[in-house]
């Protein structure tokens, strides 16, 4: 599995807001609009859920809120990059700057936790990648920087 066949351009977004909850509306919204089978509602209310039971922040500047949601038959992935970054997630005291997005189907929980795997493998092993995605001139560059890291992993 890679991500940048999962991820599309679109769906790369520059975060407003500093907020947990505030972000994940964020990411919700903008993946509802491209995104008919995902009701917005649902979808923030499962995640704000999922990081009561703890936090989806892995350090090193990055999160990855995720659930799974009927009627998808993908993975959805939304990736949203911020300057500032988001203090109140951290786990590791360094803002979370690269927040993954995934949203899987619940009939194939592998998929769901494959993807999640090859976030945290991408972000243990180059751990200064949300730093390089906030960095990236434009969303071509971003996607050009997963896919440099994924193939590098697999040397």
């Amino acid at each position: 599995m890679r991500l940048w066949t999962i991820i599309s351009e679109k769906d790369v977004v520059t975060l407003d807001k500093d907020k947990l909850e505030e972000v994940l509306r964020e990411l919700v919204t903008h993946l509802s609009k491209s995104n008919r089978r995902v009701k917005a509602q649902e979808l923030l209310a499962r995640l704000l859920d999922r990081e009561k039971l703890g936090s989806t922040a892995i350090g090193h500047g990055i999160a990855i809120p995720h659930c799974k949601l009927e009627g998808l038959k993908e993975p959805v992935l939304v990736l949203g990059l911020s300057k500032r970054g988001i203090d109140k997630w951290s786990t590791d005291g360094k803002p979370v700057q690269a927040v993954f997005l995934v949203v899987t189907s619940p009939e194939d929980p592998n998929v769901n936790l494959r993807t999640l795997a090859v976030i945290a493998q991408l972000a243990r092993k180059s751990r200064d990648l949300a730093a390089r995605l906030v960095k990236a001139p434009d969303v071509a560059a971003v996607m050009g920087l997963i896919k440099m890291e994924e193939e590098r992993e697999s040397e």
